[in-house]
């Protein structure tokens, strides 16, 4: 057991390098996603090796990936704004299009009484579902494809504006951008994923857009949903730092839950800028993720 576990950590070690340079290739990208996995294999190997400059090698990369996991945890860096009358309680959901009980799913959220309620995945079928809450959440928008991209947002209060953005005239992959009475700009997002250099290339060119517009927003801001991509990706720490934002819950609740299958990672989170909140999360609800739930205070 500790040879093989000696040997998950050079393994962990060596992973850092391809992680590190994940903006050259989406390939390399991939392995910078499981930074959390590569830590405790690290602190495991460096209490069992017993080869001096070994030990000194695995408690350097420690200390990188330390360093790195402190990069991404995006530390505020500017103070919330205290919106007026603002107290809302904002739910993000991948309905996942083979749910096989949609109607329990969003009978759980409807008792929930979220103020605003973002579906990702929201097939039509999704769409016939939402009506049995429409009644009290009547405002929003949505555009259900046959598809994971499908997007949809209701709301409980009126809202200035809720559009659904398509770039390029209608081709790649739609987003959401809803301004609540109060001001605050909320954005609903879901990325292709990372599963081909096309869809990687798709992804990365739409955070690119998305974070030109979020950087020219003079509001507060705040973004949520299946974002396909980790926090501790280079791709995506460029993305936070020109939209000028940060993880929703630091330093103390990060929304860096375990919400996306597979392995574990986590996809969705909530990022703002000007306003602050904490992350919780829910159940699946027949989904292959769960509930992302935001208390913004």
């Amino acid at each position: 057991m500790a040879r093989r576990l000696r040997a998950l950590a050079w393994l962990a070690a060596l992973a850092t390098v391809p992680g590190l340079a994940g903006a050259l290739d989406w390939r390399l990208e991939l392995f910078s996603h499981f930074l959390p996995f590569y830590i405790p294999l690290l602190l495991a190997g460096l209490c069992l090796e017993r080869v001096r400059w070994r030990r000194a090698v695995l408690g350097a990369v420690l200390l990188l990936q330390l360093g790195w996991l402190y990069a991404a945890s995006g530390w505020p860096e500017r103070e919330a704004v205290d919106l007026p009358g603002i107290s809302l309680r904002l739910f993000a959901f991948n309905g996942y299009v083979h749910n096989p009980d949609r109607v329990s799913a969003l009978a759980w959220l409807r008792e929930r009484k979220p103020d605003v309620l973002l579906l990702t995945e929201a097939t039509p079928a999704w769409l016939a579902d939402v009506e049995m809450l429409r009644r009290e959440m009547p405002h929003g928008c949505a555009r259900g494809e046959d598809s994971p991209f499908g997007i949809a947002l209701l709301s409980r209060q009126p809202l200035r504006l809720c559009e659904v953005i398509a770039p390029r005239a209608g081709d790649g992959f739609p987003y959401l951008r809803a301004e609540l009475a109060s001001g605050l700009v909320i954005y609903g997002i879901h990325p292709p994923p990372p599963l081909s250099a096309e869809l990687a290339a798709a992804r990365d060119a739409m955070l690119v857009e998305l974070a030109r517009r979020i950087a020219s927003e003079a509001a507060p801001v705040l973004v949520l949903g299946d974002m396909n991509i980790t926090p501790f990706s280079p791709v995506y720490q460029s993305f936070r730092r020109d939209s000028r934002l940060q993880e929703a819950g630091f330093p103390f609740r990060p929304s860096w839950g375990p919400a996306g299958w597979p392995a574990l990672l986590p996809l969705d989170r909530v990022l703002l800028r000007d306003v602050s909140g904490q992350v919780r999360f829910g159940p699946a609800l027949g989904s292959d993720h769960r509930v992302l739930m935001l208390q913004l205070q």
